[in-house]
């Protein structure tokens, strides 16, 4: 970090991230078509291999893969036996110098043609900076309970088990095969078990879908053929049938079972059935259980299990952590923190991440509704910053926006009140970026009546909202990016200019924010930082004095934005009480 602060170290891939940002579709080094639609899919373009292909400088010359295969445990799979011989590779092996010559090349060689992209000015040297803290926070890790961890999976697998079992015996799923979820009879009993709780395409439009569901048209035409086929067929066996022999005769009933069943497009055609959408669907319903049950059945860990397959030797976990999303915000993985749960039962999950010893104590701070403040302050909208004064409540004013005053009422306990307040909840923020009926109604789950009603209201209150919106996309229909108030250019994909614009203006200026109080801490205080959560941080500080280290930390998040063109806004933060737990750290 001290190197950092001093201007004297240079990460060509944090560089790239800005000046060569990565195109959602591209051809790789090795002439294959590949995606950067997400940050686990941007890391092959920002390799050095690949930045020096696309820049076409050389790259690296040796692969050191091989060398690790040769020194691995040959006992041990080709992927396992690869990660066990890095450690393993003698330091003075030619090979291995050579190896390391040729990547210090090809680095010179990348930095080169990214400096000519863009030059290291305030804004890149200050990313320099946070990848410094970043690297940090990684480094620390976060302690395990990993007894705690391991007694939640072995609860979790029993549970499962019985649910699946369940699911055979009332809906007849299969059992056989690798992946019988994947099979007609499978996804008809998923299908089937969801409509029995209520979750279907029409309640759900925001069920996802796949390729496929750009097929569905034909599936319905060759379904509306089989139909005519098998009644043709059914007509002249009435007619008929009794001059047939007995083997033609069956051989068409047959055919007429099979046309039948081929007649009717499966409900299923074209929805996603993933482990992801099983969570999405079932998530806060009676059936959230069975919805963790079959994402698990198709491969997805619990939490509890994420973090034990995430633990190094020493107890830790050190989570991978990115900055490769357009707004520069921080994506975790290994484990993905921002899946836990502060409600409900799920929120035990949390319970098993500890401070870094005995003596210590994990405290939690976040910002107030950060991103909703960015909005404010940059588009100088004075009513929509009403919100953020003391006792308002921002969902109960966006409702007043959308259905009036009079019709939702002002006390929150009262159930028509609490009725708008909630339908109002999940539309909001997707509105502050720009999201219009259609989306939000899908996004949100809600009538579309509803959405459009919303809409209207909100847009006709917050005019200065609205127009700053119009201006950031005016701006990213121009130029094909916007830039930030601290100077992140930010790519805009043409024909999405609409949600995008505004979209990355609110989310990097949260991340700015976060990213100002990691750079105004002192390097002790960055070793205390256990995680970093959107808008939240987490950190291991000494039980005796715990109020002490809390002041200060509060000091250097707590910020201000007063952007050209918008308004003052201040960005309070809040701490939770000390525990000796995450969970007991949240609030």
């Amino acid at each position: 970090m001290q190197l950092a602060d001093e201007g004297r170290i240079y990460d060509t891939w944090t560089h790239a991230v800005l000046v060569n940002p990565a195109p959602a579709l591209y051809t790789n080094r090795f002439g294959k078509q590949a995606k950067a639609t997400k940050p686990e899919e941007m890391k092959a373009w920002f390799a050095l291999a690949e930045q020096a292909h696309q820049l076409q400088v050389p790259g690296k010359t040796a692969d050191l893969r091989e060398l690790a295969y040769e020194f691995g445990d040959p006992t041990l799979p080709k992927k396992a036996r690869i990660a066990d011989g890095f450690g393993k590779i003698p330091v003075d092996d030619p090979r291995y110098i050579a190896y390391l010559i040729g990547d210090v090349e090809a680095s010179r060689y990348v930095a080169k043609v990214l400096y000519k992209r863009g030059k290291l000015d305030n804004y890149a040297m200050r990313e320099q900076r946070i990848e410094s803290r970043k690297a940090a926070i990684s480094s620390n890790g976060w302690r395990v309970h990993q007894e705690r961890a391991q007694a939640r999976a072995d609860y979790l697998k029993e549970r499962r088990d019985a649910i699946m079992t369940n699911l055979v015996r009332d809906y007849g799923f299969p059992t056989k095969g690798d992946q019988p979820w994947k099979t007609n009879p499978g996804k008809n009993a998923i299908m089937a078990v969801l409509r029995d709780h209520g979750i279907t395409p029409q309640t759900r439009p925001d069920w996802p879908h796949t390729e496929g569901m750009k097929n569905l048209p034909k599936a319905q035409e060759k379904a509306r053929e089989c139909k005519r086929e098998a009644d043709d067929l059914r007509k002249f066996m009435d007619e008929e049938g009794h001059t047939l022999p007995e083997r033609s005769r069956k051989a068409r009933e047959k055919k007429i079972v099979a046309l039948e069943e081929k007649a009717i497009v499966p409900e299923w055609f074209g929805l996603s059935l993933s482990g992801t959408t099983m969570l999405d669907l079932t998530k806060g319903t009676e059936v959230e259980d069975l919805g963790k049950a079959l994402a698990e059945l198709m491969g997805q860990r619990s939490l509890s299990e994420l973090a034990l397959d995430s633990v190094h030797p020493d107890g830790f976990v050190h989570p991978e952590i990115t900055m490769l999303q357009r707004s520069g915000r921080w994506s975790t993985t290994e484990p993905g923190l921002t899946v836990w749960t502060s409600r409900g039962e799920g929120a035990v999950e949390k319970s098993y991440f500890l401070p870094d010893s005995d003596d210590h104590v994990l405290i939690e701070i976040d910002l107030s509704n950060a991103d909703a403040r960015v909005v404010a302050a940059m588009s100088g909208d004075d009513k929509y910053a009403e919100r953020f004064e003391e006792g308002a409540d921002g969902h109960l004013i966006n409702a007043w926006a959308a259905w009036g005053k009079s019709v939702v009422g002002t006390n929150k306990k009262d159930p028509v009140t609490a009725t708008y307040r909630q339908k109002a909840k999940p539309l909001g923020h997707g509105w502050s970026y720009g999201g219009r009926a259609n989306t939000l109604s899908q996004m949100a789950g809600v009538p579309l009546d509803d959405a459009k009603t919303f809409v209207d209201g909100m847009d006709a209150t917050f005019r200065k909202v609205v127009r700053w919106q119009n201006k950031v996309r005016k701006d990213a229909s121009r130029d094909h990016y916007v830039v930030n108030p601290w100077g992140r250019k930010m790519p805009v994909e043409k024909g999405k200019e609409f949600t995008q614009a505004p979209a990355l203006q609110g989310q990097s200026g949260t991340r700015e924010i976060i990213c100002d109080a990691l750079l105004k801490m002192s390097h002790g205080a960055i070793r205390s930082v256990k995680a970093q959560i959107h808008d939240a941080l987490v950190f291991s500080v000494p039980r005796d004095g715990w109020e002490k280290y809390r002041d200060y930390l509060l000091s250097v998040i707590e910020s201000e934005m007063n952007p050209k063109g918008g308004q003052y806004i201040a960005f309070p933060a809040e701490c939770g009480p000390p525990g000796e737990n995450w969970q007991e750290a949240c609030h």
